[in-house]
């Protein structure tokens, strides 16, 4: 048996068989050896062919392929191709290369779409060498002159669409030029003068497509070519779309470089010609374009526009109305939205039109207030309708003439891969618009429950019935039934949407605790969790993390529905931690991994804010003084913060004070304020001083209201640069100074009286007064950003329950003046609480 024969039945054996792949990946060199030119055209075919089943095996099967150094074997062939290559042959290799880079990119990340699998952090290492190396001037000049190949065209855009993530990589392709061209462009020029033109270079902020001039990008020439010319295919336009949509997802440049180049008429520019093609009969072309264009709408409306006339969180009201890009903005949800909500079965169109839709509109109001104007919510409930409704019905097989039997199926195995990646962009898209505003959560449970007579049959608002089951919302018991999910991708868009809907207030104390939403995220907590198995709660190593059964994203999500499924106002809080929760939650604490630690915290934060004593009393006997001391410290500043909030949290009332002094100890407990208060991060610092004013009191003011270095860092925060610090410091003098009014010789002796005028001026001596309480705080339940694994933002711990001051009248003082503002402070808060503060130390003289 010849070669040929050999790599043919290897070939047809591992089709769809993993392990027969993993087998067969331990002998890559062999299979490598034959795309030499030594064999014959039908012999290398064979082993492109088998390398392509290859890269679409398992992990361990890329790993072989990488240590092999597969990738760099297939561009070896691709530059020893010439004009009597069969297309055969190209086509052959064209599909490994494709389907390698897109595995690698996978490995890599990040995720083009939905969440990508957990990846041994060796492996994705040395992916991205390999990925590097496929990407470097040397490999470019090898691969990308071959755009020019009608039969590599094709593949090498996919390659191009799937395989380019990183801004790096798009800089990297959109500079280059062939050999020829970059020796002509440097001809003549002095040594300084030898760098080209670059795709990069900053692109105006007036327009939303302004033109870079003098911007050459042969790659983005060709793919233009591609995609306007008279007389391409749809597949060829469809594959260049998507290969220059990769290009221009977040790179201004390039976007504006579209604008700028001639159009194939000689005339505008090829952005007309693009727009033009919206209106195609293809549907692979219209997700295309619409991807393109939405990347470049996203790009343009972008950082560096929210920035042109200042720093702003949202952009201000009406700007985004009326910028250039906003009509073809809506257009563009418009079509998606119309793709996404239709009922014929084009699952794959649907799905990839609700993730465009979500990266539109993540973390954008505007946009995703627009995309529900455009009908964003009735469209992605009819998509998870159409994916959880049974089309499949239930066979009825004649037996004996009229008489029939069902046959029940098990529902899993109904479920086909496309339906669930639908369910799982149907429900990113929900949660992405949801988490920009709650009153889209309410509209999604209202739509969810009230029945209506839809065009087709659906789940989500079934027609009227006399059975009361129609009246019962549909798709909280989807959204529990995927939580629970064997598909990491609808697991991990479920959980995203249920941290959506628990932010709502009206949701999470209604329709939450009908709903089996909160067991189904304990059960994720969990699961399966190794080191649930151990007797003690140190540290778990590499590999131990490693052997979890849940993806950390998953994780990660999970925790952060339950920062704000503890909070106070939850019907449920009180069973849940009941129920070993804690115990699970302090283990997370103990993880190597940075977001799980953080989440874990900031859902023990959470379920300490208004706690009573025997809750508080579980929490910290589960977390031990010990551990909290060492979190105290801990290297991400963000998990500072979370357990310096938590300490606030648990010293509100007198017995839960002298419960932490006790657990603690002041020497300890000073020592953990003052690493805090000296602390980079104005919230943790701010978080310290809150929970100093709570804990001086009577029995420890000798050794914390005494403590002049702690009163040092106090005089000093009262110019620290946040406005919210500044505010904390005041605040905390003012009730010193308040409580113990014939004391004041620590403060005295630190200078504080001068730190006070210095805030105003030198010039006030006046103070205004407000009434102390305790103060606490519990999480916005936002969590952590996840990196790499999906497209939702953070929150940063908010301070509910924080005293303000307002005019009245202070015990001692009676009504307090307040002239107008002079000095440099500019805040009021912060102006009222230092002329308390003065007013309160003119009294102590008194």
């Amino acid at each position: 048996m010849d070669n040929q024969d050999h790599l043919r039945i290897l070939k047809n054996k591992i089709i769809g068989n993993l392990d027969a792949k993993d087998s067969l990946a331990r002998d890559a060199p062999s299979i490598l050896q034959c795309l030499s030119l030594e064999y014959t055209s039908s012999t290398r075919i064979e082993a492109a062919n088998v390398l392509y089943s290859l890269s679409s095996g398992s992990q361990s099967t890329l790993a072989q392929l990488v240590k092999h150094n597969a990738l760099t074997s297939l561009l070896t062939s691709l530059s020893q191709l010439d004009a009597q290559s069969s297309p055969r042959l190209k086509a052959a290799l064209g599909r490994a290369v494709r389907t390698l880079v897109c595995s690698l990119a996978d490995l890599i990340g990040p995720q083009r779409w939905g969440i990508l699998p957990t990846v041994p952090a060796h492996l994705r290492q040395s992916a991205h060498v390999a990925l590097d190396d496929f990407l470097q001037p040397p490999a470019l000049d090898i691969w990308l002159p071959l755009l020019q190949d009608a039969t590599l065209y094709p593949f090498l855009c996919a390659t191009i669409a799937n395989g380019i993530r990183t801004h790096t990589h798009r800089t990297a392709l959109c500079e280059w030029l062939p050999p020829a061209e970059r020796a002509k462009a440097n001809k003549g020029k002095r040594g300084w003068e030898k760098r080209a033109a670059s795709i990069t270079s900053p692109a105006p902020s007036s327009a939303p497509f302004s033109p870079v001039p003098h911007a050459p990008s042969w790659v983005l020439h060709e793919l233009l070519r591609g995609s306007t010319s008279q007389g391409a295919t749809s597949p060829k336009v469809a594959a260049s779309l998507e290969a220059l949509a990769a290009l221009c997802k977040d790179n201004p440049a390039a976007c504006s470089f579209l604008k700028s180049d001639t159009g194939p008429n000689g005339e505008g520019g090829y952005m007309q010609s693009l727009l033009l093609l919206q209106r195609s009969s293809n549907p692979e072309v219209r997700i295309a374009i619409n991807e393109l264009l939405a990347n470049i709408v996203k790009t343009t409306l972008g950082p560096s526009f929210l920035t042109s006339g200042g720093a702003h969180h949202h952009r201000p009201s009406g700007v985004l109305t009326t910028h250039p890009a906003f009509s073809i903005c809506l257009t563009i949800l418009h079509n998606l939205l119309t793709d996404v909500g239709s009922d014929i079965e084009n699952e794959p169109m649907r799905t990839k039109a609700c993730f465009i839709v979500s990266s539109l509109a993540v973390d954008d109001r505007d946009i995703a207030e627009a995309a529900v104007d455009c009908g964003a919510i009735p469209a992605a409930l009819t998509a998870i309708e159409w994916t959880a409704k049974p089309r499949r019905a239930t066979p009825n097989i004649p037996i004996d003439g009229d008489i029939t039997m069902d046959i029940d199926t098990d529902p899993e195995e109904e479920e086909s891969q496309v339906e669930l990646e639908l369910r799982e962009a149907a429900f990113t898209l929900l949660a992405t618009i949801s988490l920009t505003n709650t009153e889209f959560t309410r509209q999604i449970v209202k739509r969810d429950a009230v029945p209506e007579k839809p065009i087709v049959s659906s789940l989500i608002a079934p027609p009227p019935s006399t059975n009361p089951d129609n009246q019962r919302p549909h798709l909280f018991p989807l959204i529990s039934q995927s939580i629970a999910h064997p598909n990491l991708g609808v697991r991990f868009s479920a959980l995203q949407l249920a941290r959506a809907f628990s932010r709502a207030l009206g949701t999470l104390r209604t329709t939450f605790v009908d709903s089996d939403v909160p067991r189904a995220v304990i059960d994720i907590i969990t699961k399966d969790d190794p080191t649930s198995k151990r007797d003690d709660l140190k540290p778990t190593t590499e590999s131990e993390e490693s052997s979890e059964a849940e993806h950390r994203g998953v994780i990660v999500t999970a925790l952060m529905v339950l920062c704000n499924l503890l909070n106070d106002y939850a019907s449920f809080r009180e069973k849940m931690l009941k129920e070993d929760l804690v115990k699970q939650l302090v283990r997370k604490t103990h993880s190597l991994d940075d977001e799980i630690r953080l989440n874990a915290m900031w859902a023990l934060k959470s379920a300490a804010f208004n706690a009573k004593h025997d809750e508080v009393t579980l929490i910290m006997g589960a977390l031990t003084w010990d551990h909290f001391e060492d979190l105290t410290n801990d290297p991400d500043w963000r998990v500072r913060e979370q357990a310096i909030t938590l300490l606030r949290n648990i010293t509100v009332s007198a017995q839960e004070i002298t419960f932490t002094v006790n657990g603690l100890g002041l020497e300890r407990l000073n020592n953990i304020l003052l690493a805090a208060m000296s602390r980079s991060d104005s919230e943790t610092v701010e978080n310290s001083i809150r929970a100093l004013n709570n804990i001086i009191t009577e029995s420890t003011h000798d050794a914390l209201g005494t403590n002049k270095p702690l009163l040092t860092l106090l005089k000093t925060h009262l110019s620290h640069s946040s406005v919210a610090v500044r505010h904390a410091a005041a605040s905390c003098l003012c009730e010193l100074l308040a409580r113990y009014p014939f004391r004041h010789r620590e403060l005295r002796e630190i200078g504080i009286e001068q730190a006070l005028r210095a805030v105003l001026g030198g010039r006030d001596r006046v103070g205004h007064g407000h009434p102390h309480t305790p103060t606490m705080v519990t999480g916005s339940g936002f969590g952590a950003a996840l990196g790499n694994v999906g497209p939702f933002g953070a929150g940063v711990a908010g301070g509910a329950g924080s005293s303000t001051l307002s005019s009245g009248r202070f015990p001692g003082l009676g009504m307090v003046d307040t002239p107008g503002l002079m000095g440099r402070e500019s805040d009021r808060e912060v102006l009222d609480a230092v002329k308390l503060a003065l007013a309160l130390l003119e009294k102590g003289k008194e």
